[in-house]
Protein backbone atom coordinates (compact mmCIF):
# COMPACT_ATOMS: atom_id res chain seq x y z
CA UNK A 1 0.00 0.00 0.00
CA UNK A 2 1.53 3.48 -1.10
CA UNK A 3 1.33 6.10 1.93
CA UNK A 4 1.00 9.43 0.21
CA UNK A 5 3.38 12.46 1.59
CA UNK A 6 1.98 15.89 1.43
CA UNK A 7 5.30 18.42 0.93
CA UNK A 8 5.03 22.24 1.21
CA UNK A 9 6.15 24.23 -2.50
CA UNK A 10 8.63 22.48 -4.68
CA UNK A 11 9.71 19.01 -5.60
CA UNK A 12 12.08 18.42 -2.74
CA UNK A 13 12.92 19.92 -0.04
CA UNK A 14 16.00 21.90 0.86
CA UNK A 15 18.81 20.27 4.00
CA UNK A 16 21.53 22.69 4.35
CA UNK A 17 21.54 23.76 0.58
CA UNK A 18 21.21 20.30 -0.60
CA UNK A 19 17.65 19.55 -2.64
CA UNK A 20 16.49 16.29 -0.90
CA UNK A 21 14.71 14.10 -3.10
CA UNK A 22 11.40 12.94 -1.83
CA UNK A 23 10.78 9.74 -1.55
CA UNK A 24 8.08 6.69 -2.23
CA UNK A 25 6.94 5.32 1.63
CA UNK A 26 4.98 2.11 1.09
CA UNK A 27 3.84 -0.06 3.94
CA UNK A 28 5.10 -3.68 4.19
CA UNK A 29 2.53 -6.25 5.80
CA UNK A 30 5.31 -8.28 7.97
CA UNK A 31 4.85 -11.50 9.02
CA UNK A 32 6.55 -12.63 12.57
CA UNK A 33 8.76 -15.68 12.14
CA UNK A 34 7.38 -18.34 14.72
CA UNK A 35 8.97 -21.37 15.97
CA UNK A 36 6.57 -23.83 16.23
CA UNK A 37 6.47 -26.79 18.02
CA UNK A 38 3.98 -29.89 19.31
CA UNK A 39 4.41 -31.21 22.99
CA UNK A 40 2.54 -34.39 24.34
CA UNK A 41 1.47 -33.45 27.86
CA UNK A 42 0.67 -36.19 30.60
CA UNK A 43 -2.00 -34.02 32.31
CA UNK A 44 -2.06 -36.62 35.39
CA UNK A 45 1.05 -35.71 36.91
CA UNK A 46 1.75 -32.10 37.12
CA UNK A 47 1.53 -31.41 33.12
CA UNK A 48 4.70 -33.43 32.55
CA UNK A 49 6.24 -33.09 29.02
CA UNK A 50 6.11 -36.41 27.93
CA UNK A 51 7.14 -36.02 24.05
CA UNK A 52 8.30 -32.95 22.21
CA UNK A 53 7.97 -33.09 18.48
CA UNK A 54 9.94 -30.32 16.42
CA UNK A 55 10.40 -29.68 13.03
CA UNK A 56 13.31 -27.83 12.24
CA UNK A 57 14.03 -24.27 11.28
CA UNK A 58 16.79 -22.43 9.04
CA UNK A 59 17.48 -20.67 12.57
CA UNK A 60 18.07 -24.06 13.24
CA UNK A 61 21.06 -25.35 11.24
CA UNK A 62 22.88 -21.69 11.09
CA UNK A 63 25.55 -20.70 13.31
CA UNK A 64 24.46 -18.23 15.93
CA UNK A 65 21.72 -17.89 18.38
CA UNK A 66 18.96 -19.93 16.57
CA UNK A 67 21.35 -23.04 16.74
CA UNK A 68 22.68 -22.39 20.40
CA UNK A 69 19.28 -22.33 21.39
CA UNK A 70 18.06 -25.27 19.55
CA UNK A 71 20.59 -27.18 20.91
CA UNK A 72 20.26 -25.94 24.25
CA UNK A 73 16.79 -27.30 24.12
CA UNK A 74 17.79 -30.37 22.79
CA UNK A 75 19.73 -31.07 26.23
CA UNK A 76 17.16 -30.08 28.15
CA UNK A 77 14.25 -31.70 26.79
CA UNK A 78 16.90 -35.21 26.97
CA UNK A 79 17.67 -34.12 30.59
CA UNK A 80 14.44 -34.40 31.96
CA UNK A 81 13.95 -38.02 30.11
CA UNK A 82 11.66 -36.92 27.74
CA UNK A 83 10.98 -38.34 24.30
CA UNK A 84 12.59 -36.22 21.37
CA UNK A 85 10.90 -36.56 17.72
CA UNK A 86 12.80 -34.23 15.37
CA UNK A 87 11.52 -33.58 11.38
CA UNK A 88 14.24 -32.14 9.33
CA UNK A 89 12.92 -30.98 5.95
CA UNK A 90 15.70 -28.75 5.16
CA UNK A 91 18.30 -29.66 2.80
CA UNK A 92 20.80 -26.69 3.78
CA UNK A 93 22.42 -25.49 7.05
CA UNK A 94 24.61 -27.51 9.37
CA UNK A 95 22.97 -31.39 10.49
CA UNK A 96 21.87 -30.70 14.23
CA UNK A 97 20.68 -34.01 15.03
CA UNK A 98 21.73 -36.22 17.29
CA UNK A 99 23.99 -38.20 15.04
CA UNK A 100 27.15 -37.26 13.19
CA UNK A 101 26.15 -37.81 9.48
CA UNK A 102 29.41 -40.47 8.45
CA UNK A 103 28.03 -42.52 11.20
CA UNK A 104 25.09 -42.87 9.22
CA UNK A 105 24.99 -45.85 6.49
CA UNK A 106 24.50 -44.97 2.82
CA UNK A 107 21.07 -46.29 2.78
CA UNK A 108 20.24 -43.90 5.63
CA UNK A 109 21.86 -40.55 3.95
CA UNK A 110 18.83 -39.15 2.50
CA UNK A 111 18.21 -35.10 1.62
CA UNK A 112 15.55 -35.27 4.71
CA UNK A 113 15.95 -37.23 7.55
CA UNK A 114 13.82 -37.63 10.90
CA UNK A 115 14.81 -38.80 14.39
CA UNK A 116 13.67 -40.35 17.63
CA UNK A 117 14.87 -40.42 20.61
CA UNK A 118 13.48 -41.79 23.62
CA UNK A 119 13.82 -40.80 27.34
CA UNK A 120 14.00 -43.75 29.09
CA UNK A 121 17.04 -45.01 26.23
CA UNK A 122 19.47 -41.93 25.79
CA UNK A 123 21.45 -44.05 24.24
CA UNK A 124 19.72 -44.85 21.16
CA UNK A 125 18.48 -42.97 18.59
CA UNK A 126 16.13 -44.51 15.86
CA UNK A 127 16.81 -42.78 12.29
CA UNK A 128 13.88 -42.69 9.42
CA UNK A 129 15.21 -42.09 5.89
CA UNK A 130 13.45 -40.16 4.06
CA UNK A 131 14.35 -39.53 -0.13
CA UNK A 132 13.36 -36.84 -1.89
CA UNK A 133 11.26 -38.76 -3.90
CA UNK A 134 9.49 -40.99 -2.15
CA UNK A 135 6.25 -40.21 0.44
CA UNK A 136 7.79 -38.95 3.92
CA UNK A 137 7.47 -42.11 5.94
CA UNK A 138 4.99 -42.92 8.72
CA UNK A 139 6.81 -42.86 11.85
CA UNK A 140 6.08 -44.06 15.52
CA UNK A 141 6.27 -41.47 17.94
CA UNK A 142 6.87 -42.61 21.64
CA UNK A 143 4.66 -41.83 24.52
CA UNK A 144 5.21 -43.07 27.91
CA UNK A 145 7.16 -46.24 28.64
CA UNK A 146 3.62 -48.00 29.92
CA UNK A 147 1.91 -46.83 26.47
CA UNK A 148 2.30 -48.31 22.92
CA UNK A 149 3.73 -45.67 20.24
CA UNK A 150 1.37 -43.93 18.13
CA UNK A 151 1.82 -43.70 14.18
CA UNK A 152 2.32 -40.66 12.55
CA UNK A 153 1.93 -39.91 8.70
CA UNK A 154 4.10 -37.54 7.96
CA UNK A 155 3.41 -37.00 4.18
CA UNK A 156 -0.53 -36.92 5.32
CA UNK A 157 0.53 -33.93 7.57
CA UNK A 158 2.34 -32.38 4.81
CA UNK A 159 -0.05 -32.77 2.24
CA UNK A 160 -2.70 -30.90 4.59
CA UNK A 161 -0.33 -27.97 5.73
CA UNK A 162 0.70 -27.53 1.74
CA UNK A 163 -3.59 -27.30 1.37
CA UNK A 164 -4.25 -25.27 3.95
CA UNK A 165 -1.64 -22.91 4.17
CA UNK A 166 -2.21 -21.40 0.03
CA UNK A 167 1.59 -22.55 -0.73
CA UNK A 168 0.10 -23.44 -4.17
CA UNK A 169 1.35 -20.05 -5.73
CA UNK A 170 4.99 -20.62 -5.40
CA UNK A 171 7.39 -20.15 -7.82
CA UNK A 172 8.71 -23.36 -8.83
CA UNK A 173 10.86 -22.08 -12.21
CA UNK A 174 13.26 -20.76 -9.29
CA UNK A 175 16.49 -21.82 -8.55
CA UNK A 176 16.62 -23.88 -5.30
CA UNK A 177 19.19 -23.28 -2.86
CA UNK A 178 20.85 -25.34 -2.09
CA UNK A 179 20.49 -27.31 -5.90
CA UNK A 180 19.28 -30.37 -6.47
CA UNK A 181 21.98 -32.95 -7.38
CA UNK A 182 22.01 -35.91 -9.77
CA UNK A 183 18.79 -38.50 -9.54
CA UNK A 184 16.74 -35.72 -7.59
CA UNK A 185 17.37 -32.93 -9.71
CA UNK A 186 15.92 -34.95 -13.08
CA UNK A 187 13.31 -36.45 -10.98
CA UNK A 188 12.06 -32.38 -9.41
CA UNK A 189 12.31 -31.76 -12.81
CA UNK A 190 9.93 -34.31 -14.37
CA UNK A 191 7.40 -33.92 -11.54
CA UNK A 192 6.98 -30.23 -12.02
CA UNK A 193 7.24 -30.10 -16.07
CA UNK A 194 4.17 -32.83 -15.68
CA UNK A 195 2.48 -30.85 -13.31
CA UNK A 196 3.04 -27.93 -15.77
CA UNK A 197 4.48 -25.93 -12.76
CA UNK A 198 7.61 -25.40 -14.71
CA UNK A 199 9.15 -25.91 -18.64
CA UNK A 200 12.49 -27.30 -20.01
CA UNK A 201 13.65 -23.93 -20.86
CA UNK A 202 13.21 -23.00 -16.70
CA UNK A 203 16.42 -23.41 -14.34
Amino acid sequence: MEVPRKRPGGPAREWAGTAIAEPLVLYLETEPVTETYLEIIEVGSGRRVVTVIEILFPSNKAPGAGREAYVKKQREVLAARSNLVEIDLLRGGDPVLPVPRHLIPPSHRTPYLVSVRRGARPDLVWIYRAPLAERLPAILVPLRETDDDVPLDLQAVLDRAYESGAYDDLDYRAALDPPLDGADATWADSVLSGAGRRRASDP
